[in-house]
């Protein structure tokens, strides 16, 4: 089994429990963060199996990649509008909000691990624009 299929994995297992999390919520910036969730979902599932081929190459895999860093960041906005509607006006879950305040930080790491790991293995100019640029180490 491949690193990149174990990294991808915890972001994967990491997006089943946002999806568990949220799934019986009835709020307007939870619904919407349910569907990036649910594309991020889809393409985990597309990309997952790529990764354990013989031969990865990078185009086979940098647009599903793509797709993930800026579905996490839309998820990381929506989350944060959710969580200040949680406090600041005493709108939707708390606990909903203080189990993903915990749960998304550690997507972003299995995020940025992923990054270093695809820097390593294409080098920074193959994946510089697939990857943005503050998942890496080499520009954070």
């Amino acid at each position: 089994m491949s690193e990149l299929f174990q990294l991808y994995s915890l972001v994967y297992d990491h997006n089943q429990k946002a999806l568990i999390e949220t799934k019986n919520i009835n709020y307007p910036l939870i619904q919407i963060l349910r569907e990036a969730l649910t594309e991020q979902e889809n393409v985990l599932k597309e990309l997952l199996p790529k990764l354990n081929q013989a031969s990865l190459l990078i185009n086979d895999i940098k647009e599903p990649i793509t797709i993930l860093y800026h579905n996490y960041d839309i998820v990381h906005s929506i989350f944060r509008a959710y969580e200040r509607a949680v406090k600041w006006m005493d709108k939707g879950n708390l606990s909903t909000a203080n189990y993903l305040n915990k749960l998304l930080p550690e997507m972003k790491v299995s995020l940025e691990q992923v990054g270093d790991t695809l820097e390593t293995m294409f080098g920074f100019e193959t994946i510089k624009y697939v990857v943005p640029s503050f998942y890496l180490s080499k520009a954070r």
